[in-house]
């Protein structure tokens, strides 16, 4: 009997032993076998949330299953290959990521919003003004007695900005406007291609009514019959938002005159609270939301869709008008930013809507909020919205 040589032999058993491993991990060759995977959560960047808009991915050119912004790709080659992320509204990413043999790989992938340029249609918001044309008794002192109009959203950084500087401007003679502060584009100053339609911020009470009559005035220049203006000191059009003049405020004088004025507590609540005409919201709802409240037995589930709060804002503002209106056309009556009104209770300024920075019972509409700091404080999650009689 002839006896197999020990090289021969070494080299027999190798073989066996390679085949063996190939045979058990389901791999013939090619860089691996087929019971690897790869999956994990698509993120929206800024906020750590599941991105829900529609994705597609791929990890070296095939595609994986994708369901509530997680993604699964079964039966795939060990080593090193492409994984590409596509999400609408967002860039695309694409990074090499190494399987090994044998490995289900987690793996997340971040994704950062495309960044686009202004929305006309959401530019606008700050000036298109909805009538609210009756009166209505709700019950309790929230009455409203008289007809009137509240702007569909809240005054942007780029509308204040166009008014101001012209309102500021040296050529104006003795009706030159001044303003204690220069506005603010969201609530870290954004910048970028939106950034003229985040909400103004770091303006005080005193600078939003010196501003309503600015454009109140802006306006009257191509308007054949003009637009009276509405706030008044002893007797003056106020053109400035100097604090040392005014002392606590409460010797302003706001006209009923047909220019551009904020509204007054009860007037932005009735519009906040509006569903249909004959229905309105209690006040434990954000503004839209007729589906529970915030909290609490029946809480909403879907009350983030109307509102930007803490647990959705990234800790920031965003444009206006980019969640869901309520049944007036109202946006952002529920957070992005805080808005001052021309009401004063004792000692204390009114200011409503809660913003991008509160828990969701303070951007409820039944909420009010009442600055200790005077008309002069300006702050960086408040802003205001634009009213006017009808």
């Amino acid at each position: 009997m002839i006896m197999p040589r020990r090289s021969q032999f070494v080299g027999q058993l190798a073989a066996m032993v390679v085949l063996s491993i190939l045979l058990l991990s389901g791999c013939t060759g090619g860089g691996g076998g087929s019971v690897q995977s790869l999956g994990g959560r698509i993120l929206n960047d800024a906020t750590g949330l599941p991105i829900t808009s529609e994705i597609t991915v791929t990890y070296g050119g095939k595609a994986a299953v994708v369901t509530d912004g997680e993604y699964l790709i079964t039966g795939i080659s060990a080593g090193t290959k492409a994984l590409v992320v596509e999400a609408v509204g967002y860039n695309k990413k694409q990074v090499n990521v190494a399987v090994s043999v044998g490995e289900k790989k987690n793996y997340d992938v971040r994704l950062t919003k495309k960044e686009t340029g202004p929305d006309p249609e959401l530019e606008g918001l700050s000036l298109q003004m909805v009538s609210v044309d009756r009166f209505y008794d709700l019950g309790y002192s929230m009455d409203v007695g008289h007809a009137y109009e509240i702007a569909k959203g809240q005054v942007s950084y780029g509308i204040w900005k166009q008014v101001y500087d012209w309102a500021t401007s040296s050529t104006r003679g003795d009706k030159k406007y001044t303003f204690a502060n220069g506005g603010r584009a969201g609530s870290y100053g954004v910048t970028g291609t939106d950034s003229d339609l985040h909400p103004v911020t770091v303006v005080s009470l005193l600078d939003a009514i010196v501003w309503c009559n600015a454009l109140t005035e802006y306006q009257n220049q191509d308007l054949v019959h003009p637009m009276s203006l509405v706030y008044y000191f002893n007797g003056a059009v106020m053109r400035s938002s100097n604090p040392a003049t005014y002392g606590d405020g409460s010797y302003i004088e706001a006209r009923d005159a047909h220019g551009y004025r904020l509204p007054i507590s009860n007037e932005w609540e009735l519009a906040a609270r509006y569903v249909d005409g004959t229905t309105w919201n209690p006040v434990y709802h954000v503004s839209g939301d007729t589906t529970g409240p915030v909290e609490g037995a029946g809480a909403s589930v879907i009350f983030g869709e109307y509102a930007w709060y803490n647990g959705n804002s990234a800790g920031k503002t965003h444009p206006i008008g980019t969640k869901l209106s309520n049944g007036l056309g109202l946006y952002d009556m529920s957070g992005n930013v805080d808005e001052w009104v021309f009401t004063k209770t004792g000692s204390y300024w009114i200011y409503r809507g809660g913003s991008y920075a509160n828990n969701p019972s303070r951007i409820t509409i039944g909420y009010n909020s009442y600055t200790r700091d005077g008309i002069a404080k300006a702050y960086d999650n408040r802003g205001f919205r634009l009213a006017r009689n009808d």
